[in-house]
């Protein structure tokens, strides 16, 4: 790949790289083509809750009767239209589907699909995620407050300056290659912590409040571990917290760990300056710490990442550091301990627990001996979970680095740049 700012010509006062021409996305792609599925029908449901933001791959789907929606096959982007799951990156690539499949999802998915020799398919989704081609989807939102959603029409006629068929495909496989190593990494991290389920569940699954428990186990309270447990209310109100608190945008002091963040590889951080950051001395987070929300979505379980910054706890979490990290991480991703939080979780409107009536769950507490044997082949499976992790992260960095150019002209494919 190399720069090529010198080989360019200039058309209606925009600057275009040699090769590439000036289009509409209606010329070279099929919006929204028209499928068909009976009515009645069972067929592969992708929902918008689905589409995680910025993802290329689609995690789940679900068997559902067909009664409307919006249709695909394989092959096809799915792009939000509507606010906010447009500004969130709500964009996701087909390929779950059978041979010859229909599947359907919501009626706020645009639907982009290659046509033979003009565009790429892969090359589509990245073009649907790039920052100027979301800018310029994001400007042509209409509508009411909170019901903002794309006028197709005026999104797929407006001009774009795309490389031609062939340099797509050379700029996709570059990309595709970072998702393909992504999703392997992902891949066997979900082998990882299902094996550590699994023997979790062989040795400590059996055993619940009111059985009877083998000898040198007992039962007690989450706080009798040797364990620090921590909130954002740690140094006070939440009045308090938003008076002496300062959020930023761009990177300042401290990062400020959120929910939100850990559920979308920190795509939108939010920063602390230093003296929001010593205001929350007790929630410092380093790195390994257990994160699990306990506002909203209730029971949502992470590892804290490690960050080359100084990090805090932001809000609608809990931090857990004790002695048996493994043990607790999984504990609190199996149905026990879903089951635990469950029992703790208020009944309002929006479903939250607090710190007090975390601390004091009572749950079975292994022997010694076995509860150290666990964290010893857990805690082995996790570090490499969290090696996959910094690998995954740099090959986030180096792909979101790299589309904006490869998607601009400003770098090009070695063979394209004459």
């Amino acid at each position: 790949m190399s720069s090529v700012n010198e080989n360019t010509c200039t058309e209606q006062g925009r600057s275009i790289p040699n090769g590439w021409v000036e289009t509409t996305l209606g010329d070279i792609a099929f919006i929204n083509p028209r499928e068909s599925i009976k009515k009645g029908k069972i067929a592969t449901n992708i929902p918008m809750a689905y589409l995680d933001s910025f993802s290329k791959k689609i995690q789940a789907f679900e068997k559902k009767e067909f009664k409307g929606g919006t249709k695909f096959r394989n092959g096809d982007t799915l792009m939000a239209r509507i606010t906010p799951c447009l500004e969130n990156g709500k964009t996701s690539y087909v390929d779950i589907l059978e041979d010859d499949e229909i599947g359907f999802g919501s009626t706020e998915y645009i639907v982009l699909r290659e046509k033979e020799n003009l565009s790429d398919k892969h090359f589509l989704f990245y073009l649907s995620i790039s920052e100027k081609f979301r800018e310029l989807a994001i400007k042509l939102m209409t509508g009411t407050s909170g019901r903002q959603r794309v006028q197709t029409n005026s999104l797929i006629n407006r001009k774009l300056i795309l490389p031609k068929y062939e340099e797509q495909k050379a700029i996709a496989n570059i990309l595709t290659a970072f998702d393909d190593k992504i999703e392997n990494l992902q891949a066997q991290n979900k082998t990882l912590e299902q094996t550590a389920q699994t023997i979790f569940k062989k040795w400590f699954d059996k055993y619940q409040v009111g059985d009877e428990l083998p000898i040198g186990w007992s039962v007690g309270k989450l706080g009798d571990f040797n364990a620090t447990i921590v909130d954002f209310v740690a140094n006070g109100s939440f009045a308090s917290l938003k008076e002496n608190v300062t959020l930023y945008e761009k990177p300042e002091y401290a990062l400020f760990v959120r929910n939100t963040d850990l559920k979308s590889n920190f795509k939108e951080k939010r920063y602390v300056d230093e003296k929001s950051y010593e205001f929350l001395s007790k929630s410092k987070l380093f790195g390994g710490e257990i994160i699990i929300s306990n506002v909203g979505d209730v029971g949502s379980v992470h590892f804290c990442p490690h960050f080359d910054i100084p990090m805090t706890l932001g809000n609608n979490v809990i931090m857990l550091n004790s002695n048996f990290q493994a043990f607790f991480y999984t504990f609190f991703n199996s149905h026990i301990g879903q089951h635990l939080i469950s029992t703790i979780t208020g009944g309002s409107a929006q479903p939250k627990f607090n710190k007090t009536d975390f601390r004091n769950m009572s749950m079975v507490i292994p022997q010694d001996a076995i509860l150290n044997r666990f964290e010893r082949i857990a805690s082995t499976l996790y570090q490499k979970v969290f090696h996959n992790n910094n690998q995954i992260e740099s090959l986030r960095q180096t792909r979101d680095t790299l589309l904006p150019k490869l998607m601009s002209g400003q770098v090009r494919v070695n063979g394209y740049k004459d």
